[in-house]
Order: C-alpha cells, then structure tokens, then sequence
C-alpha cells in the first residue's frame, strides 16, 4: 500500500512582495539609464513594462496572499488584485504589455523600434512612473 503525503509549504508573503518590489526598483533604474542615454528605446520601454508587471505582482500577492500568477499581461494582474482601473489606465497597461510580448518575436521587433521614438519613451516612461506611485502606496498600505 503506498502512502501519500501532502506537504504544505508556508509562503512567506513578505519576502514574495519584498522580492517583486526590489527587482521592479531595479528595472525601474535600467529603463530610466536607456532613457537617459537615448538609445534602445525599446528596451527602455521593455523595463517599463518589467517594472508595472513586478509592482502589480507584489500588489497581487499582497491582496491574495499567493504566490503571482506566471503572466506578463498587466490587464490580468490588475484584476487579479481587484484593482480597479479607469478606461485610460486600462489602455495604458494595454500599450505597455505589447512591449513586453512583441519584444520577443522577431518579426514584432521593428515595429517595436519605429514606434520606441524618444518623445514615446519619455511619456511612457513618465506615466510608468506616475503608475508605480500609485502601486506602490498600495502595496505599503
């Protein structure tokens, strides 16, 4: 007769948000250094979306008290944590995770860089910002 065994392992919900919050502060720094520099916007713009996607995933497992789900759709991580979003912030998290999906495909890339222009990047990269504020208080809460 086999036996089977359930084993539970305890998440330590703090150090999973602590860990979603430095690597977003993190990325948070790259992006602005690719603004600066004003080269590779597109990847200035990839790290936006890195940063949203970690700060709605420390927001997320703070509101369910579980681990983040495995996606980088942004829509779906703020409904997850039962943030409730305006049509305008709805469509930025729209914009901001294609530049994190069609980033990986190659025959997106260009289209990507065309779009990546310097005034895109600093607005983008300004409302990021102005959003991760927002999260951020949330998570802190």
């Amino acid at each position: 007769m086999w036996l089977c065994y359930l084993y539970v392992v305890a998440i330590n919900i703090k150090k999973q948000i602590e860990y979603w919050l430095t690597t977003a502060e993190q990325d948070l720094a790259s992006a602005r250094r690719l603004l600066k520099s004003g080269k590779d916007l597109h990847w200035c713009l990839f790290f936006c979306h890195l940063t949203i996607e970690k700060y709605l995933k420390a927001l997320t497992v703070k509101h369910t008290k579980d681990l983040a789900p495995r996606t980088h759709d942004l829509e779906k991580l703020a409904a997850r944590s039962d943030l409730e979003l305006s049509i305008e912030e709805k469509d930025f998290l729209a914009e901001m995770t294609g530049y994190n999906l069609e980033t990986r495909y190659p025959d997106e890339q260009l289209k990507i860089y065309k779009r990546a222009t310097t005034s895109v990047a600093k607005n983008l990269m300004k409302r990021t910002e102005e959003f991760v504020t927002w999260i951020r208080r949330l998570v802190k809460q």
